[in-house]
């Protein structure tokens, strides 16, 4: 039986190993730095601020089996403020921006709000899932739908509904989203100098 709660400040250690696994080899990093060993540094310090923000407003989420997570998820709410530069800032972004280089730390977030611009046209209000990852060796076992179909969706419904949003830079996820029941409503590419990745914008209304 899966259980869901808020992550909390003891989770970080975990959920960043989850996180780190998980999108390493995922097309957003691997197009800004194809070295292995310092796409992990990169990846790392991109999620620790993400993570550390998300606890504090409460929407970061993981699903536990037996006491053991084995996914996360995290979900930003139309009514809270999402972090702007300050915020990142204060958890720690000078340290990603020396250790990863400011030009490609920039870079990737310049990358990623772009990717990210099409989920502000849907229907309002507006729910975004920043990440879903399931626990490396845990994968294929449904633990991803559960946590849609038991977690994401009655959050959105408890909070009087909306449009559940997200995006992938992957094929192989994208067929995934789809059979939970989203909607492909923006497909195309984000290509600036070497960079060329696919990107799929996904909704579901939930009432």
């Amino acid at each position: 039986m899966l259980t869901y709660r808020n992550a909390n400040n003891k989770d970080l250690k975990e959920i960043n190993k989850i996180f780190t696994e998980a999108f390493l080899d995922y097309e957003m990093f691997t197009a800004f730095e194809p070295d292995r060993k310092r796409r992990r540094v990169l990846v790392q310090h991109m999620q620790t601020l993400g993570i550390m923000t998300d606890i504090r407003r409460r929407q970061l989420f993981v699903a536990e089996d037996e006491g053991r997570i084995v996914a996360v998820t995290s979900i930003h709410f139309p009514d809270t403020k999402q972090a702007g530069v300050f915020d990142y800032i204060k958890e720690g972004a000078l340290s990603a921006l020396i250790r990863c280089g400011v030009r490609k730390t920039l870079g990737w977030f310049e990358m990623y709000s772009a990717c990210v611009k099409p989920c502000g046209t849907v229907e309002k209000p507006v729910f975004y899932v920043e990440d879903l990852a399931v626990r490396p060796g845990c994968q294929g076992k449904g633990y991803g739908s559960r946590v849609i179909q038991e977690l994401l969706i009655p959050v959105v419904r408890k909070k009087g509904g909306g449009t559940l949003t997200l995006i992938t830079n992957n094929e192989k996820n994208a067929a995934f989203y789809e059979k939970n029941g989203f909607i492909c409503f923006s497909k195309g590419r984000y290509k600036k100098g070497r960079i060329d990745i696919g990107n799929w914008c996904f909704k579901m209304r939930v009432l």
